[in-house]
């Protein structure tokens, strides 16, 4: 069996964990999902160094700046360490300066927080075809494509222990004044359909817990996990298009709806973290729109 163990790589200040790089040691192999922002890199590092160990395989779900920022200062100083990423996220992982430069149009201030990510190497990059499998050891981790809240997105189940990371392809789990919130994740170019049917491929799988990196191992029932994000996007969606629809497609003013309907939004809404209610939150919301518009035939 795997050895676990979650890496808190939020930037500091932020006032709670949001997140997560998973660290799986298994037979003789170290592998790392998601590096975190270039910013939170001395964080992953120390855990590293903490444990004793030195990554053999890292395996991106994609390339944001929150999953995949740091992978590049990985590198400099573990330079044998091998990334797998999806085919389409390749190329921006060697030349990261669209990646930046998007980052910074789309985040502003939280994009510098995160920092800008270094090139990686083409001999350490290794693409990864849909249903590509890692053995371990005992283990064995295969790579789904995931895409949905975006187009190169993977996720990764690690068997026998069933644990399936999500990344972001099944929403985020994150605290507020000590409560459990639940929120979709599809900013910007969402993609409703691919979304739910990535769930459906994951539900597929069987997985056992849910690990997604919004934030953490959780301890619940994964199938039953991936049914409820299947149909609060569905439900919020629906939602947003009707809106949308009527001509309301301002997200200020949409998520002040959905924040009226539904009691996770309206916490997120009312967060005094702007993290979770700015990105997370309505940066969600963003993307439900645009999704709307888009198939509304208002886009533009």
């Amino acid at each position: 069996m795997a050895e676990i163990e979650v890496i808190d790589v939020t930037p500091k200040g932020w006032g709670t964990r949001l997140i997560a790089s998973f660290l799986v040691k298994t037979g003789d192999s170290v592998i790392l999902i998601e590096t975190g922002p270039a910013g939170s890199y001395d964080q992953l590092k120390g855990a590293l160094e903490d444990n004793g160990v030195e990554p053999d395989i890292v395996i991106l779900t994609h390339i944001h700046l929150d999953h995949a920022g740091a992978t590049g200062l990985l590198v400099r100083d573990y330079p044998k360490v091998k990334i797998l990423v999806h085919p389409r996220g390749r190329k921006h992982m060697a030349d990261p300066s669209k990646l930046w430069s998007a980052a910074q149009t789309v985040l502003g201030e939280v994009a510098r927080i995160y920092g800008e990510p270094l090139p990686v190497p083409e001999g350490n990059l290794v693409a990864v075809d849909d249903g590509y499998e890692v053995r371990a050891g005992s283990n064995v981790l295969k790579i789904v494509h995931t895409p949905g809240h975006a187009s190169h997105h993977m996720s990764i189940l690690l068997q026998p222990e069933g644990i399936l990371f999500t990344g972001d392809s099944a929403g985020v789990v994150v605290e507020v004044d000590g409560k459990r919130i639940e929120l979709p994740t599809t900013p910007p170019p969402f993609h409703p359909k691919l979304y739910i049917e990535s769930l459906d491929k994951m539900i597929s799988l069987k997985p056992s817990k849910p690990a997604p990196t919004h934030y953490g191992i959780l301890d619940e029932n994964a199938i039953e996990y991936l049914e409820r994000e299947r149909d609060r996007a569905t439900r919020w969606y629906s939602l947003v298009r009707d809106l949308v629809a009527r001509g309301l497609d301002d997200v200020e003013a949409v998520a002040s709806r959905l924040a009226d309907t539904y009691e996770d939004a309206r916490i997120a809404y009312d967060s005094p973290n702007p993290i979770i209610r700015e990105v997370f939150y309505k940066g969600t919301v963003w993307g439900l729109v645009e999704a709307a518009k888009k198939e509304l035939g208002k886009a533009g």
